[in-house]
């Protein structure tokens, strides 16, 4: 298990550290075949370490050794830089709450919501959360309005083939969080 820096966590997904092993390999002319590798080689690490929860934080400290430790210094550089500006882009971003009431931003608040409305798994609620951060954070927006990032939940369920769908409950009786 790997435990998120929101306090949740969920199963370690090989392909889904590869995926991010993968961008930061690419630009580098790397093989995915590689990122898939690397990745493996965490997990392998971490089957062998005989721990049952181990934080994210952790979990992007093995990737950052590995890369360095194959010779990949310039890819564990532009990984290590992403996440600082990720980090940095998500304490800028603010949700605007009906009544001018502003939050921090909280991708486990969008996975939760997108959970209960919809009646899907953490793992898909997850999907479509982490699809509408990474528009959020690459457009730059620092103050977002919570309809729209609902409108932006149903398109995402939309795009999962979910269209006629109708949900579970209605967002507006969701307790803002």
């Amino acid at each position: 298990m790997v435990l998120k820096r929101d306090g949740s966590s969920e199963d370690f997904d090989v392909r889904k550290l590869a995926s991010v092993l993968w961008r930061v390999l690419a630009p580098q002319r790397r093989k995915y075949k590689d990122a898939v590798a690397l990745a493996t080689a965490v997990e392998f690490y971490l089957q062998h370490r005989h721990s049952r929860c181990v934080s994210s934080a952790a979990v992007l400290e093995m990737s950052l050794r590995v890369l360095r430790r194959v010779g990949l210094e310039k890819s564990a550089c532009s990984l290590e830089q992403s996440h600082v500006d990720r980090c940095s882009k998500r304490r800028r971003l603010h949700v605007r709450h009906d009544g001018g009431r502003m939050t921090s931003w909280d991708k486990n608040w969008l996975v939760n919501l997108t959970c209960r409305v919809w009646d899907v798994s953490r793992s898909t609620g997850r999907l479509v959360a982490g699809e509408i951060e990474q528009r959020l954070l690459e457009s730059g927006c620092t103050v977002i309005a919570r309809q729209a990032i609902v409108n932006q939940m149903n398109a995402g369920m939309e795009s999962l083939g979910l269209a006629d769908a109708v949900p579970v409950r209605q967002y507006a009786i969701d307790p803002i969080a």
